[in-house]
């Protein structure tokens, strides 16, 4: 069985997976390829998600992906969670649902991330997903991964110059990418990570506070949970409006007293040229974005043949309008779902990945092996087992939760035989000529010789460097830089003695380091002789997946490698 696709987004998740050489989606229980991305309880206590988590009333946990890599602290069930912890959970959920689907354990996966995510947010992606068992084949921008599906599905096109703009519900990211026969190259991107389309729901929700409060003369109560309580209500009936009026010029709200938890209710008609005004200032930070993506790849708008529309945003009509009037001579690829064509792409990248990387350290082994040859870590999934009372997924020899220390002997009890595990990543491509499918990270057909395999060529997302002096912003590795990176190397100098060598990174365009986003922070094990002002070289590089990976050595002639490692922790 090859490794599935995954796009995980602020709203939904959606599953591929590779079968005769073609991406298929994966259905979760409702028969439906999205998933949202809900976590609730039941009524007796036991974890929900997706449409079931919504369905169980305000207790439901949405949009808690935007806050990954944040301090944050979300309750659910009466116990505090992390963002990564929540994905961690919602990854799990969706390994049952693929498992159901396909009869067989996970072992790979390929995810799909979000343009704007930075460092800290992929890293902490990857560590969740390990944490439910899952092994990350590979991380891939969602913008190319949509225009990985599409020019695959187009194998005969024409050479283009192709804007994938993925606007989700909580964030926008716009690439500009060059299309040719056998090849799919970035010419250059941007993000924003604070722009979605949740801002664009929460836009009606506050219209609809101000007439409630206004027009009403209704003067709502002042407690912080009653507040939270109503935007709750309120936000489901302005994500529907939203929808909508993707397809409709108008749309009418109407809300029971008894919905609202108020002693009136509301009934209006809401209008497309309404939400449009209200939408306007984050309509332009998103066109922003498209004239940031522009300049990174050193185009004008008129060097842009087409137009791919990613996300669930996407739909809405004032964004292709504006779109459209930009990029005059685009044309827009109206054949690619902009809700599953992400995952998609996803699975297909699978099929390019030609060999595995240990996530310990760093050696590379072929598709086949299950096991690191120099340190022995892991190469594939393995099964959890979920506390049966905080739900975290644990590691199988565990004897407590490592979350709430609740005894994993009732869990193991439960656990039913293990699915069978197949190698995750034998099936490539089809090829498109002679219909026979190639073997994983084959570039060519092995029957007729034909391209099967397109080469993609990424770029790093942002600006990674340290605190020079003055607090200016060093970049060590700059933006727009073609991957794999050679390293940089920098030499630091201990200030006193000690074990360990400690540098803040930070993550961003500002001049000044610290109004950049600290991403996280170097560490380096110093020798036991080395004393005050030991010298050391660090070698700075970005993966084939945009992640920061680090080396370190003494900087006396020796090369003598040192450990190095980053932490990721807000």
């Amino acid at each position: 069985m090859p490794a599935i696709g995954l796009d995980l987004g602020a709203s939904k998740a959606v599953m591929a997976v590779l079968a005769g050489g073609e991406p298929r989606l994966i259905p979760n229980r409702e028969h439906s390829p999205l998933t949202p991305a809900a976590l609730a309880l039941d009524p007796q206590g036991g974890l929900v998600w997706g449409h079931d988590a919504l369905a169980s009333g305000e207790g439901a946990l949405e949009m808690w992906l935007p806050r990954l890599g944040e301090a944050a602290s979300l309750a659910l069930g009466g116990l505090e969670y992390t963002p990564e912890e929540l994905a961690a959970l919602f990854f799990d959920c969706l390994r049952q649902e693929a498992e159901a689907h396909l009869g067989q354990a996970l072992g790979r996966v390929v995810l799909a991330t979000p343009l704007a995510f930075g460092q800290r947010q992929l890293a902490l992606l990857r560590q969740a997903a390990h944490r439910a068992g899952l092994f990350v084949l590979s991380l891939v921008p969602s913008t190319l991964a949509a225009g990985l599906a599409y020019a695959w599905e187009h194998p005969t096109a024409e050479p283009h110059t192709m804007l994938v703009a993925d606007f989700g519900a909580g964030s926008l990211g716009v690439a500009l990418l060059r299309t040719f026969p056998g090849a799919l190259t970035v010419l250059g991107q941007a993000g924003n990570r604070w722009l979605g389309g949740e801002d664009f729901t929460q836009a009606i929700v506050a219209h609809l506070l101000r007439r409630l409060q206004a027009e009403r003369g209704l003067l709502l109560d002042e407690t912080q949970a009653a507040r939270r309580a109503l935007r709750r209500r309120l936000r489901r009936t302005a994500e529907a409006a939203k929808v909508a009026l993707s397809t409709v010029e108008q749309v009418r709200i109407a809300l029971a007293p008894e919905d609202l938890g108020l002693k009136v209710g509301l009934d209006e008609v809401l209008r497309r040229n309404q939400f449009e005004g209200m939408a306007e200032p984050w309509l332009a930070q998103a066109l922003e974005t498209v004239e940031r993506a522009l300049a990174e790849a050193g185009l004008s708008p008129e060097g842009v043949d087409a137009v791919l529309l990613a996300g669930a945003a996407s739909r809405m009509p004032f964004w292709q309008a504006e779109l459209a009037r930009r990029l005059r001579r685009a044309r827009f690829l109206r054949d690619f779902n902009p809700l599953t064509g992400t995952a998609m792409g996803a699975a297909l990248w699978a099929a390019l990945v030609g060999q595995v990387r240990c996530p310990t350290c760093g050696v590379a082994s072929p598709r086949e092996a299950t096991a690191c040859p120099r340190c022995g870590s892991r190469l594939s999934g393995e099964a959890r087992l979920a506390c049966p009372r905080c739900f975290v997924p644990n590691r199988p020899e565990g004897l407590s939760c490592h979350k709430c220390g609740t005894s994993l002997r009732a869990a193991r009890q439960r656990a039913g035989a293990p699915l069978a595990r197949a190698w995750s990543g034998d099936e490539g491509l089809r090829c498109h000529r002679c219909g026979l499918v190639a073997p994983a990270g084959a570039g060519s057909c092995p029957h007729c010789g034909s391209v099967v395999a397109p080469f993609v060529g990424g770029l790093s997302r942002y600006d990674v460097g340290l605190e020079g002096d003055g607090g200016r912003m060093d970049v060590v590795l700059p933006r727009g830089r073609g991957l794999p990176t050679q390293p940089a190397w920098r030499v630091f100098a201990s200030a006193e003695e000690g074990e360990l060598l400690e540098v803040p990174l930070y993550e961003g365009d500002k001049p000044v380091a610290r109004r950049n986003e600290r991403c996280g922070t170097l560490r380096v094990e110093l020798p036991a002789d080395g004393g005050s002002g030991c010298r050391v070289r660090v070698g700075f590089g970005f993966d084939a997946d945009g992640l920061l990976e680090v080396r370190a050595e003494a900087d006396d002639g020796s090369g003598h490698a040192l450990d190095a490692w980053l932490e990721w922790a807000p």
